[in-house]
């Protein structure tokens, strides 16, 4: 009877207690970063003496319950330096605390990782990083510019007259590039190019190196470059800046910016040059592009925005061609989208529409000016797409997830079958952020099913590991694929001089690769951080043209095919010191890219590269920056027909036929405040003025001056 009473008085007094702690409110905490103020999202709270807490969701936040105090707080999250916070009482408001990113290499904001912002320390696949300071500082026009000067990024021509890069061996039409997450223009008419694509109001150049098809599908193959631009934020302000120099480099732009609640952004600029990108020789070369974008961004409420972005673009370009006629293209584009994000709890949504048209015409004529009505017609593209997607919490990791609906267009009266394509696409991803203690594993994986050639699933697996708080080990699986592209399809084109047809192969298989890639992250402490990747990326039914017999009138039949292997493999290393208002930059690339069919070596990939920058940053009333880069790009084969009977004909053997010459650069960029309101950009490319045989970007030393000022009403 005793024991009985007992337990019912024990069992009463918990009857009475459990209402009480039940009623308990929940004591939240909210996890930002020390450098920008962003949320860390899967970071730990534990309590040192009470147990296990929990972890933080998408919005860096968590839910606690109060707990016998006083006990200290732990915080860890993979890339941060772990913090500790002594309670003594339960707060009435929620408990922000910041976390330091463990080194100066991981500090970096990105999206480009995951499709949703956050830092790169919580990213497990490698990102480098342009600035706005770092693009402003280069006085860099176009995207191409900057993006050249990164560690593991080499430039390329594209034919007729244009520049793309190569990452990691791989680029033209295997390079993925982005502008705010939505595909740049050209690329279903094979006719990428960087240099279009304005510096005015960038905030970031993202490049993600190997693929990444996983999160961003087909041409995500050898790698993705994102162009991010700025959010209008501050008072009402006006933007001026215009730069004159070598080459015929002019240049001028307006900006108008607001931010607040309803945020705004105009922009229009043109700028101009003699010369045209990817060319050696600059006899009678004019280039001239007019950009104008536009963003308006609405604050519905603390979790919901609403965005609209628009985007239009006009190029001219002339260079001297045979025969004493000058070629022309002529270019437009149009893009734009729709966007609502927001957010319940610890989930984040996203719905955004976009729409893209763009339009190329190549002439030739005697003048300076080509003939109206002239030439084939131009040729077109347009392409509808909607995303749905977001990321949440789910069983103690962060999913994101989303699925991309599209309708794209392309019309060629003289290259395409019936002169006009189409195709319909839906595809859908998925990936998971897993911590494991001071494990990161990020699982990843897409489906994409095009309505021509067929369906593609892409895996990837990321792995980081930090066995310190100042070393950071990582390793990848990613699979990348590129989907055969309209003209590879469909093409129609006979060249009866040359005596041949080309055909397109309505059969074609999509492009794929693997890589795998290790690698490290170490702070040394004093400022100074050593990066180093070891990769290799086999690539497997690459399209070739190949001979395929004779039409009825004898002309030869050539048509694209899965026909060729390529293997690129390689070393980065690379160390950063920050220092006060010094910072320093350097990395070494070694690259071995082969056709693996051929046994030849991938046109113009230099097998060494390195890069060393200064950079001096000071504030004050005289405040400025000033850049010293020094570039090498070792010396790379010039592939094309071998010399012989059939030599420059369709189909003759493809082999070394030149040498690009090594190319050392050394550039000279600075900018300094001389009034309020008022700065002063100058800068030398090329000081030494070193031009090597064969390398199109090799341009003769040219110096710019340049003016920028803010208006504020």
């Amino acid at each position: 009877m005793a024991a009985a009473r007992r337990w019912l008085a024990l069992a009463l007094l918990g009857a009475l207690a459990a209402p009480a702690a039940a009623q308990a409110p929940a004591w939240r905490v909210v996890v930002r970063d020390a450098a920008g103020g962003q949320p860390v999202a899967q970071a730990r709270v534990d309590f040192v003496a009470g147990g296990r807490g929990g972890m933080t969701g998408p919005e860096g936040t968590l839910a606690l319950r109060p707990r016998a105090l006083p006990d200290t707080l732990l915080v860890t999250a993979l890339g941060f330096r772990p913090l500790r916070v002594a309670i003594a009482a339960w707060p009435e408001a929620p408990l922000h605390l910041t976390l330091t990113a463990m080194a100066p290499m991981l500090e970096e904001l990105v999206v480009s990782g995951s499709r949703r912002e956050q830092r790169a320390a919580e990213v497990a696949m490698p990102v480098i990083v342009a600035g706005r300071e770092e693009v402003a500082a280069q006085g860099a026009t176009a995207v191409d510019q900057v993006v050249q000067e990164l560690p593991g990024v080499q430039a390329l021509p594209t034919p007729p007259a244009g520049s793309t890069v190569s990452i990691r061996g791989l680029g033209d039409a295997r390079v993925l590039v982005l502008v705010d997450g939505e595909p740049a223009p050209g690329a279903l008419l094979d006719n990428r190019d960087l240099s279009r694509l304005s510096t005015l109001h960038v905030d970031r150049i993202e490049v993600v190196k190997g693929p990444h098809s996983a999160l961003h599908g087909s041409d995500a193959l050898g790698g993705v470059i994102n162009v991010i631009t700025e959010a209008p934020d501050g008072p009402l302000r006006l933007d001026l800046r215009s730069r004159a120099g070598d080459l015929g480099r002019r240049e001028a732009a307006v900006a108008a910016v607001r931010g607040g609640r309803l945020a705004l952004r105009g922009s229009a600029g043109v700028r101009q040059q003699d010369r045209v990108p990817g060319i050696i020789d600059l006899v009678d070369a004019f280039e001239r592009t007019w950009d104008a974008s536009g963003s308006v961004r609405y604050r519905l409420s603390d979790a919901t925005q609403l965005r609209a972005d628009g985007r239009w673009f006009q190029e001219r370009q002339r260079w001297e061609g045979t025969g004493g006629f000058n070629q022309f293209t002529d270019t437009w584009a149009a893009t734009a989208f729709v966007e609502a994000t927001g957010r319940v709890g610890e989930a984040r949504w996203r719905v955004r529409t976009a729409g893209q048209e763009y339009q190329y015409r190549f002439r030739q004529a005697r003048g300076l000016d080509p003939i109206a009505n002239s030439g084939a017609p131009p040729q077109r593209e347009r392409v509808w797409r909607t995303t749905v997607g977001g990321s949440a919490p789910l069983l103690g990791q962060v999913v994101d997830a989303g699925v991309d609906v599209g309708f794209r267009d392309v019309q060629a009266a003289d290259r395409l079958v019936g002169a006009q394509l189409g195709d319909r696409m839906a595809e859908a991803y998925v990936q998971s952020s897993v911590v494991l203690g001071p494990v990161l594993v990020t699982p990843a994986g897409r489906v994409t099913h095009n309505s021509r050639w067929g369906t593609a699933l892409t895996p990837s697996l990321a792995v980081a590991w930090e066995p310190a708080a100042t070393l950071r080990l990582r390793g990848n699986a990613s699979r990348g694929f590129r989907g055969p592209t309209f003209k590879e399809l469909g093409w129609t084109f006979a060249n009866l001089q040359g005596g041949y047809v080309l055909q397109g192969t309505p059969t074609l298989r999509p492009e794929r690769s693997w890589q795998l890639a290790v690698g490290a992250t170490w702070a040394a402490g004093g400022g100074v951080a050593f990066e180093a990747d070891i990769f290799r990326n086999d690539v497997k039914d690459l399209i070739d043209l190949t001979a395929g017999g004779q039409t009825p009138a004898g002309l030869l039949v050539f048509a694209p095919r899965n026909v060729s292997e390529a293997r690129t493999e390689g070393v980065e290393v690379g160390a950063r010191l920050q220092r006060g208002w010094l910072t320093a930059a350097g990395g070494y690339e070694y690259l071995r890219a082969v056709d693996r069919t051929t046994g030849v070596p991938l046109n113009r990939r230099a097998t060494h590269a390195a890069r060393l920058r200064l950079t001096g940053a000071w504030r004050g009333p005289r405040a400025g920056r000033l850049d010293v880069t020094l570039r090498y790009t070792g010396a790379a084969p010039i592939l094309g027909n071998d010399a012989g009977p059939n030599a420059g004909a369709i189909g003759a053997a493809v082999g070394i036929v030149g040498t690009q010459g090594a190319f050392a650069a050394l550039d000279l960029h600075g900018q300094v405040s001389v009034l309020r309101g008022l700065a002063i950009d100058a800068g030398v490319d090329n000081v030494l003025d070193d031009r090597p045989s064969g390398l199109a970007f090799a341009l003769p030393r040219r110096a710019y001056v340049g003016l920028q000022t803010t208006l504020v009403p």
